[in-house]
């Protein structure tokens, strides 16, 4: 029981624009699994039937060939790129391509992640994993700020 407590709870999903996943997805999954994070490969349709409940989801896709490239950019026109400009989705964008057209608004944001390949697989998920890391730790941290001290020693008052 205490196995199940353990496991990872963080995830990032994998949208598969390809009917197969390809070897780089098998490399990066496992490299991102050394840092307790699981990548889950969902369809585009599925993704869109996934409620986020309020959640900032992180989602990711691997681009390596012109017709991949073509299809997703229609989906990023219709509905995808308004998600990260609304901060619903964190997006990393690993292609052979250049990056998004609204770069500068999303980056802004932190919303948007581009890594333009070739690049080490390793590097990938060491650069993945700490910024979703980062963002998760935030995300935990007390919202009012630090304890109030008092500019005077209570002990000599009491």
């Amino acid at each position: 029981m205490e196995d199940a407590a353990k496991t990872t709870q963080d995830y990032i999903f994998y949208l598969q624009l390809e009917k197969e996943l390809p070897m780089f997805f098998i490399n990066l999954a496992e490299q991102l699994l050394i840092y307790g994070i699981s990548l889950i490969p969902v369809q585009l349709k599925e993704f869109d039937k996934i409620s986020t409940q309020g959640k900032r989801e992180h989602v990711m896709t691997i681009i390596q060939d012109m017709q991949t490239f073509l299809e997703f950019r229609d989906v990023r026109n219709k509905f995808f790129d308004f998600g990260i400009l609304q901060k619903k989705y964190c997006y990393y964008d690993i292609t052979s391509f250049e990056n998004a057209s609204s770069k500068y608004q999303m980056t802004h944001g932190k919303s948007y992640f581009h890594f333009r390949l070739p690049l080490k697989v390793s590097d990938i998920a060491r650069d993945i994993s700490h910024m979703y890391l980062n963002e998760k730790r935030k995300a935990e941290l007390w919202p009012g700020g630090n304890k109030v001290r008092l500019p005077f020693d209570l002990k000599r008052l009491g």
